[in-house]
């Protein structure tokens, strides 16, 4: 570690309590001087904690911080099962050894994923014909865009519509439909029909089932109230993936999301089909943990887990979700690596989180034994970044209410001393009352019994869409993610 990453947060007239202006005497000199010197020789340093003994705070290196997100998101994606979650996950391998962390390695897990090989939508205007209603010939159709004007969601199922002149037989009648969806009576007029749904909170794992058994031909969500601010892109998400293999069973309809543009379009449009092609391929595929140590000097086998998911989701670089999170691991792997713990600290990325955070319960049920003997505690950071730019707000989520202290106490000392922090960011302590619903990889932890705390940022407008890449990332946008989290992961491996 740098001197400059150790000292970067060390303001001497905070520590020792006395103005900068003073110039009392030689003897205040002389602790700071000891005190740099100890700093240099520790790459921490150690305020008193009140209650919760000395606790140490670390460095952060935002220009590294900037060339591990940059690097993560050079790839068009990192979408589990592709050539790119595999590319990420041995870079964050090679940081973690980089940074001198001891058993490095990447376990891998098979897992019935999907990877959209190919989609395309088209609204085609038709008209009489002689043998009944055809395509007009002199109305050209439109064209929407792929990932910009609809995505498709996850676990969809595929629609071949076919080519040559007798394609317009498999176009699509559809429907916009009252309700959210819920219940099979929402998609009564849709029978046989593509249905259009408004979004409205409703999980897409329960209405993708509905909506297959209410006997529609396609299921599309209308994004008419999700990220205003950049023209209500279509975002991805999850669905339900099959179940059993290699016999799978699952809704096999295409399941996709318009933006409020093109789904106003759609509704709008009067004697018109719609052309729908989505290729989905179903398989089993790789999932990959990434896992190094910084080794505990103590007399355990305790540790603690610092983790993040590295995956993304298909339509994009995922800049924020979670690129932001798979940097702070990597920084805090650089920050800790130096540290003298009595426990061990595991630092870990999966993949998987998007599609059903199969990494992390796969990593947990493989090693259940463990987990339950001794881990101490998990740091879970899902997109822990704050865009400054549009905001200061972030989240600390412990699900034990004793450690609100603890986490109140590091921010505030860290806020004295860095003034400029506490202008900039607000971070908030807040219990996280279900730890084992949280949908994130904190989740399988918590349901075996562990301690687990969730940090949060702000600001990502950008969240699954095409346009999450590095455009609004900032790495000062990280700093205090990185600054909490080491220092309590620290008391966690010493005193916990």
């Amino acid at each position: 570690m740098r001197l400059v990453d150790s000292v970067r947060s060390w303001r001497p007239g905070k520590v020792l309590g006395w103005a900068r202006s003073s110039t009392k005497n030689m003897a205040v000199l002389i602790v700071v001087i000891i005190l740099i010197a100890a700093v240099i020789a520790a790459g921490t340093i150690s305020w008193s904690g009140g209650e919760y003994g000395e606790l140490e705070y670390i460095g952060f290196d935002a220009d590294r911080v900037t060339a591990i997100e940059t690097q993560l998101t050079s790839w068009p994606t990192r979408h589990t099962g592709t050539i790119y979650e595999k590319k990420a996950a041995e870079f964050i391998a090679s940081e973690f050894m980089a940074a001198g962390l001891s058993n490095v390695h990447i376990e891998e897990y098979p897992e019935v994923e999907y990877e959209v090989k190919g989609a395309s939508l088209q609204l085609v205007y038709y008209t009489n014909g002689p043998l009944g209603m055809i395509p007009h010939p002199s109305r050209t159709p439109v064209t929407f865009e792929h990932k910009m004007d609809f995505v498709v969601q996850g676990y969809s199922g595929s629609h071949d519509q076919g080519s040559g002149p007798t394609t317009f037989r498999n176009d699509m009648e559809y429907v916009g439909i009252d309700g959210n969806g819920t219940d099979q009576s929402h998609f009564a007029p849709a029978q046989g029909m593509a249905a259009i749904v408004d979004t409205s909170g409703v999980s897409n794992y329960k209405m993708f089932d509905v909506a297959h058994d209410a006997g529609v031909t396609a299921l599309i969500l209308h994004n008419v109230d999700i990220h205003e601010n950049i023209g209500f892109v279509p975002i991805s998400k999850g669905s339900r993936q099959p179940d059993g293999w290699p016999d799978p069973e699952y809704p096999d309809i295409p399941f996709i999301m318009l933006s409020k543009d093109a789904g106003d379009t759609i509704l709008a449009a009067q004697n018109a089909k719609l052309r729908v092609h989505v290729d989905v391929e179903i398989g089993m595929r790789t999932v990959h943990v990434v896992v190094g140590e910084v080794k505990g000097t103590g007399d355990t086998d305790e540790f603690v887990v610092i983790g993040a998911h590295h995956d993304s989701v298909y339509v994009g670089k995922g800049a924020i979700d979670n690129g932001s999170g798979t940097t702070t691991v990597i920084e805090l792997a650089h920050q800790l690596s130096e540290v003298e713990v009595e426990r061990t600290i595991r630092f870990m990325t999966f993949g998987a989180e998007e599609d059903g955070l199969f990494g992390s319960f796969n990593y947990v049920e493989a090693h259940q034994e463990e987990i339950n003997r001794s881990c101490v505690g998990m740091l879970n950071f899902d997109m822990p970044h704050v865009n400054l730019q549009r905001g200061n707000q972030g989240w600390v989520t412990p699900d034990d209410k004793d450690r609100f202290g603890l986490i109140e106490t590091i921010i505030d000392d860290i806020y004295e001393d860095r003034p400029d922090l506490e202008q900039r960011f607000n971070y908030s302590v807040s219990l996280m009352e279900h730890p084992g619903e949280v949908g994130s990889d904190s989740m399988p932890f918590a349901l075996s019994g562990i301690a687990t705390i969730n940090f949060w940022g702000s600001g990502s407008w950008e969240y699954h869409t095409y346009l999450e890449d590095m455009t609004h990332f900032m790495a000062e946008g990280l700093e205090m993610a990185v600054l909490i989290g080491g220092t309590y992961a620290i008391y966690l491996a010493n005193e916990g």
